[in-house]
């Protein structure tokens, strides 16, 4: 009998003592989807230190990350001239060559720039070796799509921004 009142009393306390517990729910700070106050946040920064331009060529400089991994993206990253630029009646064609071309140098986290790039109208490709190169576009969906261009300009600094590829 003894022992039956006792195992009433152990269970009545057990379920007080979850009660209380499953009324406060409170979420433990670190757990998914929390954000706690006061906990500072670390933004990607660049590994580079952007070159100054010279009188005869510009620098270009931004950064390009992957869809969904914010991370730079496996390819190699070049500039392919536009060489119709300045005459509309022209359709594009685009001048690229993955030896001669200006090629980015890219860190972990997508930070770019481009060294000593000639004047001109340029757009930002991907390199895929064997496979046909991935031209990145403005980002628009609706008739003003084009590509993102490159207006490059002796003796300046060019920032694209942040620019996020598929």
């Amino acid at each position: 009998m003894k022992r039956k009142k006792y195992l009433n009393v152990l269970l009545i306390f057990v379920l007080i003592s979850m009660t209380l517990l499953s009324a406060c729910n409170k979420k433990l700070p670190g757990k998914t989807g929390d954000v706690l106050e006061n906990e500072p946040t670390t933004e990607p920064v660049s590994s580079f230190e952007i070159p100054t331009p010279s009188s005869e060529f510009a620098v270009v400089h931004g950064r390009i990350i992957k869809e969904g991994t914010n991370k730079a993206p496996e390819n190699s990253v070049f500039l392919a001239a536009n060489i119709t630029a300045g005459q509309p009646d022209l359709p594009v064609y685009f001048s690229f060559s993955h030896v001669t071309s200006p090629q980015a140098k890219v860190d972990d986290n997508g930070f770019f720039y481009f060294q000593n790039v000639p004047e001109g109208q340029y757009v930002i490709l991907l390199f895929v070796p064997g496979g046909n190169p991935i031209f990145i576009d403005n980002g628009k969906t609706d008739d003003t799509m084009d590509y993102l261009w490159v207006n490059a300009v002796a003796n300046e600094t060019l920032d694209m921004g942040t620019i996020v590829v598929p």
